[in-house]
């Protein structure tokens, strides 16, 4: 057994958008705390883990790839003496921006997610490929058992909001979602595939006013 190292980890998720769609960026804190407490039979201390949302932005419509690359560079660099790793939506047209982030020079580990409509998490070259059912029930089940708590203020988190209340019911964006979703992945340490994403509304009060 091992003991978990208090601190906190960054996962930036990257939700890319088309035309009609927003890209979004989320970025996750995975803060492991000590609870003051030890294990009676190992002595390791005990701890708590806990997942935050501090930073999420939703990109302008109709925003050039190369400008969004310039953007998760700028976040990049500002995370990168904290640690952050970048999971991004590789489906479709996120393949080269996938590449175009690997040739910026951002000195952090770069992963493609390519979304998929299967059953199984599989790995090649490096990316995963993720059912979007595991994506969202991992979300689900944070907000369930209220290991994620959503800290960002203002218009942003009123857009998330609408979004969770909206899932399901012909919601016109999930790009926040989305993002949120990526970054929460990896900060839960592995997807949590134990039932359907269902309606995401009824998750989290601090979501709600």
């Amino acid at each position: 057994m091992t003991q978990q190292k208090p601190g906190s980890r960054y996962y930036l998720g990257l939700d890319l958008g088309q035309a009609r769609d927003y890209s979004a960026i989320a970025i996750a804190e995975r803060r492991i705390d000590l609870t003051g407490t030890r294990d009676p039979i190992t002595y390791l201390n005990h701890t708590h883990t806990r997942i935050f949302i501090p930073y999420l932005e939703r990109i302008p419509l109709k925003t050039a790839y190369p400008d969004v690359v310039d953007r998760v560079r700028a976040l990049a660099h500002q995370y990168h003496s904290r640690g952050i790793e970048i999971y991004m939506d590789a489906t479709g047209v996120g393949a080269p921006v996938r590449d175009m982030l690997k040739n910026a020079g951002l000195r952090v580990p770069i992963y493609g997610v390519t979304i998929t409509g299967g059953q199984r998490v599989t790995v090649s070259c490096g990316d995963y490929h993720v059912p979007r059912f595991d994506l969202l029930a991992n979300l689900r089940v944070l907000f369930e058992q209220r290991l994620l708590k959503i800290t960002v203020a203002g218009s942003i988190a009123d857009a998330l909001r609408n979004e969770l209340l909206r899932w399901g019911r012909g919601s016109r964006h999930d790009d926040l979602v989305f993002a949120s979703a990526l970054a929460c992945w990896k900060a839960a340490g592995q997807p949590i595939p134990l039932y359907g994403p269902g309606p995401l509304p009824l998750l989290y009060p601090e979501v709600r006013r």
